[in-house]
Parts: structure tokens; sequence; C-alpha cells
């Protein structure tokens, strides 16, 4: 799946002990734990939140237009994604809709599946962030993310109000932007300790890489998720065998066939 530019490189509506309580709204003491990283917990609301999130943001991403009302729903609403689907889909010939309504649904299970596995995994990439940066002593505070924000906008958009539609076009809030902007701050302090542990294995791009192993393998193994929300970082993920002939789209191929009707 796609990202812009904030997505691809690590936290902020809230930090460690409430990092991941929820970005964009409250979660109540009785949410569903999906996944854990040490002691910190990833919510349920949490993660439908990021799963909306991401799918307003690619379906953007893919049409230069807002996600239709629907489409990503919190929790997931297949009825609604297939209403707001169907607003999208081209009339044959005969005037009735390309898909049927069980086609609909099918691509919206398979779209929510897939970017939820994504979102989680984004969640859990954060929390290592968040864990390796403390071990490191080093830490974002929020005025550290509001000063790059700030000349983040100026250099990029000129104005305020031009920031606010980017976002608007996105379905993401402020809350959403700071994150992201945290997410990436922290992890760019971690490419010097990870440039440190090589030359400590004798330097060279294979000591950066077992370096690299070394870590992925640490935070794995101290990554718990709950079943039916296990992905590639959580301790004790198997791979499924890969598929011959029949895959299933990647994310951004859904929304993008969503967006133009294909």
């Amino acid at each position: 799946m796609s990202k812009p530019m904030f997505l691809g490189v690590i936290v902020a509506c809230v930090l460690v002990g409430g990092l991941l309580a929820g970005c964009g709204g409250a979660s109540g003491s009785s949410d569903l734990v999906v996944a854990k990283v040490g002691n910190t917990p990833i919510t349920e609301f949490t993660l439908n939140h990021w799963t909306a999130t991401f799918v307003r943001g690619d379906f953007y991403s893919a049409n230069s237009s807002k996600a239709p009302v629907g489409l990503a729903t919190d929790p997931p609403d297949y009825a609604a994604c297939v209403k707001a689907s169907k607003t999208l889909e081209p009339i044959s010939s005969s005037g009735k809709p390309t898909r049927s309504a069980a086609q609909l649904e099918h691509r919206c299970q398979v779209l929510y599946k897939l970017v939820r596995a994504e979102a989680l995994s984004y969640l859990i990439s954060s929390l290592w962030a968040v864990g390796m940066s403390a071990e490191i002593g080093k830490h974002v505070s929020d005025q550290d993310v509001q000063r790059y924000l700030g000349g983040y906008i100026k250099r990029e958009y000129k104005t305020q109000q031009a920031f606010a539609t980017y976002l608007a076009n996105r379905g993401w809030s402020i809350a959403d932007m700071h994150y992201i902007v945290k997410r990436n701050l922290l992890s760019q302090q971690l490419a010097p300790a990870l440039r440190h542990r090589a030359a400590a294995l004798g330097g060279g791009e294979r000591a950066y890489g077992e370096a690299y192993i070394e870590s992925i393998s640490k935070w794995t193994h101290k990554t718990r998720c709950r079943a039916g929300y296990v992905v590639a970082r959580c301790k004790g993920y198997k791979a499924e065998p890969a598929k011959t002939g029949s895959g299933e789209a990647s994310p951004a191929v859904i929304l993008e066939e969503i967006a133009t009707g294909r």
C-alpha cells in the first residue's frame, strides 16, 4: 500500500503509558486488547481507528478525491461499505451495476482484512520505535513534534489553510498527523544506534543486516498478539504458504478499483 511521506519512515496523540489508548477518541477500560509490545497494549478501538484512517488516505491517493462516507467504518460495517461502493460502480448497458451486492461485500471484507493487518503492523512498529529509542536514551517531546510540523507546513504547504485541506481530503485529524510525525522522528533517531551495533559486529553491509535482524528478532519476541490478529511482527507468527495464481489483491489495487469503478 502506498503511503505518503510521513508514513514511510513512527508517535503522538498519546505516548508511553497512553501511547495507543486511542487516537481520535477515548477508549473505554473494557476495550479489547488485540496486541501488546512488552506491557503496552494496542486496543481494538485504536486498530479500528487506524484501519479507517489508512483506507481514507489511500483512497484519496488512488483517486485524488475524498473516500465516500461509509467506505471506511469504525468498527467495520460492510453494509455501509457496500452502499458507498455502489455510488462509484459503473452501470452496464442493461442499466444494472456491473457488480452484485454480494461481490461488493466480498471486496469490502477483503479490503478490511488486508488494511487491518497493515494498520496493526504500523502500530506495532510505532511501539517498537518508542522502546528502541528509550533503550538509547532518546525521546521526542510534543514541542519537538510541533516545531517539526510547523516547519514542514511552512515549507510544503505555505499556509495553515492549505495544510488543513490536505488533512480534510484524506479524512485525517491533526492528532493523526502528530502521531505520524512523532513516529517518524523517533525512527530517525534509531539509524545511528543500528550503525553502532553493526560496527561492533565487524562493520560492513553484512554486519548491518545482522544488526537489523537481531533488533527485529528481539522486538518480535516482545510482541504478543491475540488469535485472529496475528501479523508478521507478532511472536509466534507463521507465514502462510504462497498462493499460486489466485493470490489476493493488495489494498492499493482494491481501492483503485473502487475509486475508478473498474
